[in-house]
């Protein structure tokens, strides 16, 4: 099947030997005064860092300095963060019967709610009637002089021979529609896996970001193999600031994007407390 077709090499590490860049003055944020790492391998969490922030990526991937703990010194409480929600998340869709879907019962309760809503939607029981269905599937492409890597959570062949890819989305919407958010975050992991099926041999794709808030609401994208060339020219303009070695500062740090990284404080040329502030001001 085209699904069979999909691998699962990956390029090597970034070189972890160049030395920490100087800081700059707080008015300028800096770029990465190193030579360029020799990057043969890229994945969309690796361009959506980059784009967040170059020179975290600069920090973390290159160097490899590992994040630093972000936990509230404030009461505990029985949610779960977001990366430990979306992790049970998906592990529970992993081992879940699409076709007899049986929720565990032991499940957190703003876990269960998600799970419930992927078990009633549309989009599971399309997954259902497939034949050919793989899941985690990782897959690798080049683009360029580099490999694209990554993991689908579901990949199912459909009966006219395109690939359905599913990805599973656990943002708290607070009321946003689930296409905005998808086109707003989402834009480059969905060229990503539209690229990735039809390398494996797709004459069509559809990639469906299924936010499990809103599970009812899935927000679709369809590509032929006529559109390859056109998706590869749009992947390497994103792509081109990362591998052209640019790691600069954002212009606009805050807390969400800065809790966490090894430079907060040190290395970044921002001052820690516009680094940890809750929202990035603006004049308009």
């Amino acid at each position: 099947t085209d699904a069979g077709r999909v691998s699962g090499l990956y390029g090597q590490k970034p070189s972890q030997s160049a030395p920490p860049p100087a800081p700059a003055g707080p008015s300028t944020p800096p770029e990465a005064a190193s030579p360029s790492p020799q990057i043969s391998s890229i994945s969309y969490s690796s361009l959506a860092l980059h784009d967040r922030c170059g020179y975290r990526f600069y920090i973390e991937r290159v160097l490899g300095l590992p994040s630093t703990s972000t936990q509230s010194e404030g009461p505990a409480t029985a949610t779960l963060s977001a990366t430990d929600r979306g992790t049970l998340v998906h592990q529970t869709l992993q081992g879940l019967d699409f076709r007899r879907p049986q929720i565990p019962p032991d499940l957190p309760p703003d876990v269960r709610p998600l799970i419930e809503s992927f078990a009633g939607s549309e989009t599971r029981a399309r997954l259902a009637a497939t034949t050919h269905l793989r899941r985690e599937q990782r897959f690798t492409f080049p683009l360029g002089d580099v490999l694209v890597t990554g993991t689908f959570d579901v990949l199912a062949e459909l009966p006219d021979g395109g690939l359905l890819v599913v990805d599973y989305k656990t943002d708290r919407l607070n009321g946003q529609e689930p296409a905005a958010v998808a086109e707003r975050h989402y834009a480059v992991q969905r060229l990503v896996y539209a690229l990735a099926a039809l390398h494996a041999g797709a004459r069509r794709v559809e990639v469906v970001h299924l936010f499990l808030e809103a599970a009812e609401r899935p927000v679709s994208h369809g590509f032929d193999a006529a559109e390859t060339q056109r998706l590869e020219a749009e992947l390497a303009a994103r792509a081109e600031p990362l591998l052209a070695g640019r790691f600069t500062v954002s212009p606009e740090p805050h807390r969400a994007l800065c809790g966490g990284c090894p430079a907060l404080g040190g290395l970044c040329s921002w001052q820690p407390e516009m680094s940890m502030r809750s929202v990035v001001d603006r004049l308009f």
